[in-house]
Formats: structure tokens, C-alpha cells, sequence
């Protein structure tokens, strides 16, 4: 069994989920990548993930509505934005719905952590 934290990446761009994916599992997490929010949904099953890290500028459904859809049909999912715009008014409209924290690209590893740990720690507390 494996009790390895379980992360999922949503990104239209592939080099970003695979570095994403990379830095991930060398800290120890578990990792599933999509490449949009239509094919997570259509895989994902309660339980499957801790954390999921999804972008907010996809073609096929941005991530504000994806989260907003995801958060309705799975609120146990703690959930990190990235943006690689600092556009206040999405963040806001993004930030609105449920357990999520916000970074803009580039971010560090250490940023990254930071995030993980403060969503995992708001899931946990409902």
C-alpha cells in the first residue's frame, strides 16, 4: 500500500505538469497529471487526492470554473491556483469557493510546500 500524499496537476502545458511532477515526487508525493480539467473529472473519484493543483489559463475550461465545478462535486478537495497573470479580480472570483491558495508563476519550491502544507492543514480542519 502506498501512504505516499496524493497530488493531482491540471495544466494545459505538459513541460509545466512534468517539472511540476518531478519536484513533487521527489518530495515524497504521489502524483497524477491531467492536461485539462474535463479529463480529471471525468477520472477522478472521491478520495483519490489531497491536494490539487491546477492552472487558472486553460483553452477548454479555465480553472475558476473548473475549481468552482470541482469544488461543488468534491468539497474535500484542498486546491492550489497557479497563474502565471496576477489578475486580481479572477483571484478574487477564484478564491471565493472553498480550501485554495493562490501562487503566481514562476514560484519556488519552497512557495510551493508552503501552499501544499496550508491546504492540506484547512482540509483537514472541517
Amino acid at each position: 500500500m502506498n501512504d505516499r500524499a496524493k497530488i493531482f496537476i491540471v495544466d494545459d502545458e505538459e513541460a509545466i505538469r512534468d517539472a511540476l511532477a518531478m519536484l513533487l515526487e521527489t518530495a515524497g508525493y504521489a502524483v497524477t497529471s491531467f492536461r485539462s480539467a474535463k479529463d480529471f473529472l471525468a477520472e477522478y473519484s472521491p478520495g483519490d487526492c489531497e491536494c490539487l493543483i491546477l492552472d487558472v489559463s486553460m483553452p477548454e475550461m479555465d480553472g475558476v470554473s473548473a475549481y468552482k465545478e470541482i469544488h461543488q462535486l468534491f468539497p474535500e478537495i484542498g486546491c492550489i491556483m497557479m497563474s502565471g497573470q496576477y489578475d486580481v479580480p479572477t483571484i478574487r472570483d477564484g478564491m471565493g469557493a472553498g480550501e485554495q491558495e493562490y501562487l503566481l508563476k514562476p514560484f519556488t519550491v519552497e512557495e510551493l510546500a508552503k501552499a501544499i502544507s496550508r491546504v492540506s492543514f484547512k482540509v483537514e480542519e472541517h
